[in-house]
């Protein structure tokens, strides 16, 4: 269209006022977009490293433990001393009863902890770090005494007792009396009369009249 003095004005396809307005949106609504993805990528990325640390830190603990188990397994070996390894602790088992009767100790079970206990020093049990905590990984290991009986007529068939109880006391006794450690350093517990380390047979009560013990590889102090 032809408009005063020979200026010419497109009268379809020019801007109508609102394209620059609407170009712009279009750029700040892509750049938002993009802003989005990167940062959703970067969460992804902080995601996958935490979790790989975490994966990374769970073997570690798992070579330390294992570690700590072998040296465990390794010390306590000894006659008359029967190793049950388990995936989180060793257990140390008797070949023999170590109660004759009630809460009195026989000669060889008596011998025995006492040479137990002085091994155990080595491996840093106790609270805390101990002389020989460098061996399985610098953790050292808690050491849990677990008193055990047989179910008697007339006496209670389960629920632990005072008598496993107090060969659990009299053992710990025995485990310090050579050794740097101390009865605060042992857990103390009743084992349920139906859980001997040995079937519950009449042929087997002598051998449950006993204790065992649980050797636990420590958690290492938190990181500061």
């Amino acid at each position: 269209m032809l408009i005063g003095g020979g200026g010419w004005l497109l009268a379809n396809g020019g801007d109508d006022g609102d394209g620059d307005r609407q170009s712009s949106d279009s750029v700040a609504e892509a750049d938002t977009g993009s802003e989005r993805l990167r940062e959703e990528s970067r969460r992804a990325d902080a995601l996958r490293e935490r979790l790989e640390a975490l994966e990374a830190g769970d073997t570690a603990a798992a070579a330390r433990r294992d570690s700590t188990l072998d040296a465990v397994e390794k010390r306590l070996a000894m006659p008359g001393v029967e190793i049950r390894r388990h995936a989180d602790d060793v257990q140390l088992v008797f070949s023999t009863g170590v109660f004759p009767y009630d809460s009195v100790i026989g000669p060889q079970g008596a011998s025995a902890l006492t040479e137990i206990g002085r091994r155990l020093a080595g491996l840093g049990s106790g609270p805390g770090p101990g002389p020989g905590a460098g061996a399985g990984g610098g953790t050292g290991v808690e050491t849990t005494v677990v008193g055990h009986s047989v179910a008697v007529p007339g006496g209670a068939p389960s629920g632990g007792s005072v008598v496993a109880l107090n060969r659990a006391r009299v053992a710990a006794l025995y485990l310090a009396q050579d050794s740097d450690l101390r009865l605060t350093d042992f857990r103390l517990v009743s084992a349920d009369q139906r859980r001997g380390p040995f079937p519950a047979t009449e042929a087997n009560a002598p051998r449950n009249r006993t204790v065992t013990l649980l050797i636990t590889p420590k958690e290492p102090p938190p990181a500061s």
